[in-house]
């Protein structure tokens, strides 16, 4: 735990600025309101649902988000250099292209319902549903990690170090108590019956 206290008080000793930060909270007010306001995905995005622009609009959306919040990064930092390195906009755009892809990926449901017929179509496509992240983001993480990005390190953070094992151990041993207890909520078991 003292660990994950250094790594914050590191993290805020070289990151923390007043002004980046009141400038990321109005900007993440301002979409916030924008798409509450609008339902952007479920009024608009969702109309092209099956469509090949779908994972498009799902790009614009993420994309937007993102890059006007790197700038506020670079702008407060004067970091102007990062919009120069190819490697942030190859990385950047494969990742958010990947998540677009997931987030606008619905086949598993007509593969279910072509490939399985009856009472088994439910369950193939739970089973196919859970398998969407590993098609449409791990995979391709992979291949992209493996053939392009040829970096000598662990594969983006996943290689464990025991000292972080036992940090996430003691704090899902915290959240399990918490996570049981809510699964008994009617609110949760409105949104997870399962």
């Amino acid at each position: 735990m003292k660990a994950l206290w250094r790594d914050l008080r590191d993290h805020l000793r070289n990151d923390f600025r007043p002004d980046l930060y009141v400038a990321t909270t109005l900007w993440v007010g301002l979409l916030l309101a924008i798409n509450y306001h609008l339902d952007l995905e479920d009024s608009y995005i969702d109309r092209y649902q099956g469509h090949p622009q779908w994972p498009f609009l799902y790009f614009s959306l993420y994309a937007t988000a993102y890059y006007v919040s790197v700038w506020l990064w670079t702008y407060f930092h004067q970091r102007p250099d990062i919009w120069r390195n190819s490697e942030f906009w190859l990385r950047s755009g494969c990742a958010l292209i990947c998540y677009s892809i997931y987030s606008g990926f619905y086949a598993h449901s007509e593969w279910s319902r072509q490939l399985f017929d009856g009472q088994i179509y439910v369950f193939a496509y739970y089973c196919l549903h859970n398998l969407q992240s590993v098609l449409t983001i791990v995979l391709p993480l992979y291949l992209f990690y493996r053939f392009i990005d040829r970096q000598p390190s662990s594969f983006y953070g996943m290689a464990p170090k025991r000292k972080g094992l036992a940090l996430y151990a003691l704090l899902l041993a915290l959240m399990i108590p918490l996570i049981t207890l809510a699964s008994f909520q009617p609110d949760f078991l409105a949104s997870y019956p399962t």
